[in-house]
């Protein structure tokens, strides 16, 4: 974990950083405390009165990658939705859990409801109405890639995923039935989001542009009523598969794709910082079907440690990302 002093928004400066055991993918704050998803360690509690000399002070063996905090609750995700009770902040107690398949991304809080990104599941809709027993009421299938993140706004919700289409527009006035009504114009990787008054942005990786680059989208005018033809998104020209076996341990992954026409095909590895690890593929490639192996090795041929992965596929006119997981 890192502290940053934003003092100064235009010269921000690292005032120090803190090591634990596994992966800092997940912050919130609360008061003088910060609560660090690290991953399969558990949830770190971390008092930052003093900014400079942030000190561990408990840890909830709960694994977690991410966590959202809504008022004196916190809503983990890891292997499945955690609720825990914050009226302790140094001391958070568990409530409530609900297991959920795959690999599940980050929650959004609306009302009694949490909206948890499911990956290759699609989007995960939870009634957190009584917290000791929170009950999943409703699945969005992901259409054809993974769902990184999601936002919630009033009636709509914005779900990420690694296609071409942009944000998916998802009514969700009835939790319990979400419908996909439309979608966002910004073609490209969108990797997460974050909504401050009425504005969506993005972190997003475009086809063609590298790196990663910043979006603001304005939420202001009503979403589009004009639904999305399930049958249109499967006629994309390219197909990035789901890896297999993953989570993959010390053997290789497999990376499964197609064409529906001749191309230059490049598949790349990325870590969780969108860095390069391996190119797997760039080269061009007859139409059909075809595959990769990831060995679990970088471009130097060294093993990478335990951890999340992204694989990416590149084609003209066409980007998508897909979530691989490396375990020891």
């Amino acid at each position: 974990m890192q502290v940053i002093d934003v003092s100064n928004p235009q010269a921000p400066t690292v005032l120090t950083s803190l090591d634990t055991p596994g992966d800092a993918n997940g912050v919130a704050a609360m008061g003088s405390f910060v609560y660090l998803a690290d991953g399969d360690p558990g949830l770190y509690v971390i008092d930052v009165s003093n900014p400079s000399s942030p000190t561990i002070v408990n840890t909830v063996d709960v694994p977690c990658w991410y966590i959202t905090i809504e008022g004196s609750k916190a809503y983990v995700v890891g292997y499945g939705l955690t609720i825990l009770d914050l009226s302790d902040p140094a001391s958070p107690q568990p409530m409530g859990h609900v297991d959920l398949p795959g690999y599940p991304w980050g929650p959004a809080i609306s009302g009694n409801y949490v909206y948890v990104a499911g990956d290759y599941e699609g989007l995960f809709v939870i009634d957190a109405t009584d917290p000791m027993a929170p009950v999943l009421v409703a699945t969005l299938p992901a259409f054809d890639y993974s769902v990184t993140d999601v936002e919630v706004l009033g009636d709509y919700a914005y779900i990420l995923d690694g296609g071409t289409w942009g944000p998916r527009v998802v009514d969700v006035s009835n939790p319990a039935q979400p419908k996909v009504i439309g979608s966002m114009n910004v073609p490209g990787t969108n990797f997460g989001g974050y909504i401050s008054n009425g504005v969506l942005f993005l972190t997003q990786t475009t086809v063609g542009l590298d790196p990663a680059h910043l979006v603001a989208m304005n939420l202001e005018c009503e979403a589009s009523t004009v639904g999305i033809d399930p049958g249109e998104l499967a006629g994309e020209r390219v197909h990035l598969g789901l890896a297999y076996p993953n989570p993959s341990s010390n053997g290789s992954a497999t990376i499964p794709f197609s064409l529906s026409r001749k191309g230059v095909v490049e598949l790349r590895i990325l870590d969780l910082a969108g860095r390069e690890v391996r190119t797997l593929l760039n080269e061009l490639k007859e139409q059909g079907s075809g595959r990769a192996t990831w060995d679990g090795r970088n471009d130097r041929g060294e093993r990478v440690p335990a951890g999340i992965y992204f694989y990416q596929l590149r084609a003209p006119g066409f980007e998508a990302t897909r979530k691989l997981v490396r375990t020891q």
